[in-house]
């Protein structure tokens, strides 16, 4: 049995996972059949972006049962899902380090909604995968000696 404040740690990063899952599933309706979800490196980003939404799902599933297990899968979740976040964010970065592309790209900061949404959640999920991480379940009627 675990004690009622580990629960409800565990139930948020469910919740902030299952909300991650469901942001991505959203922004995948809006890039699939478009140029974007077609090129050589938004191709593999997108689909890299759909596996991680698969982890997040996984995450959330396992926070009630194996808690490092859906620590390590919303994770690599956030690491599947970082790039092309980033990518949407400060194309820039991304023109800057491949340099066969001629295109030239202002360095701006582009604030697309369901992406800045998407990066909360990700910071919210990695709050509380450290949180959990550090929180110990204690049996319910005991306290720590100081």
């Amino acid at each position: 049995m675990i004690c009622i404040a580990t629960f409800y740690l565990r139930a948020a990063h469910a919740a902030v996972c299952v909300m991650a899952a469901v942001t991505i599933a959203v922004y995948q309706l809006d890039a699939w059949g478009t140029e974007l979800a077609g090129g050589t490196l938004t191709g593999p980003f997108i689909r890299a972006q759909e596996i991680g939404g698969f982890f997040y799902t996984g995450s959330a599933l396992l926070s009630f049962g194996i808690k490092r297990a859906a620590v390590v899968a919303a994770i690599c979740a956030m690491a599947l899902c970082l790039p092309l976040s980033l990518y949407s964010s400060v194309p820039y970065i991304f023109h800057m380090m491949s340099s066969g592309f001629s295109i030239v790209v202002q360095p701006k900061i582009y604030f697309e909604p369901w992406n800045m949404i998407l990066i909360s959640f990700m910071t919210a999920s990695l709050m509380t995968c450290l949180l959990l991480l550090r929180r110990h379940d204690l049996p319910p009627n005991t306290f720590p000696n100081p």
